[in-house]
């Protein structure tokens, strides 16, 4: 899997910052809780282990 740019992102986190892949988001400036929004890309043999196993997780929180 890996992370993709998509139109309503509003915030690239650790653009500048190599050590890092960066981390394009959705992010609501007046959520109390942090929460952003992912967007994924899987590859096709990781489509056929989401269809076999049917689970998938993402939980991400971001400090104020």
């Amino acid at each position: 899997m890996k992370l993709i740019e998509f139109k309503e992102q509003t915030v690239l986190y650790a653009k500048d910052q190599p050590e890092y892949l960066p981390l394009p988001a959705y992010r609501e400036s007046n959520d109390p809780q942090g929460r952003i929004v992912c967007c994924w890309k899987l590859t096709l043999a990781e489509r056929f282990k989401l269809l076999w196993s049917g689970l998938i997780w993402q939980c991400e929180t971001i400090g104020r």
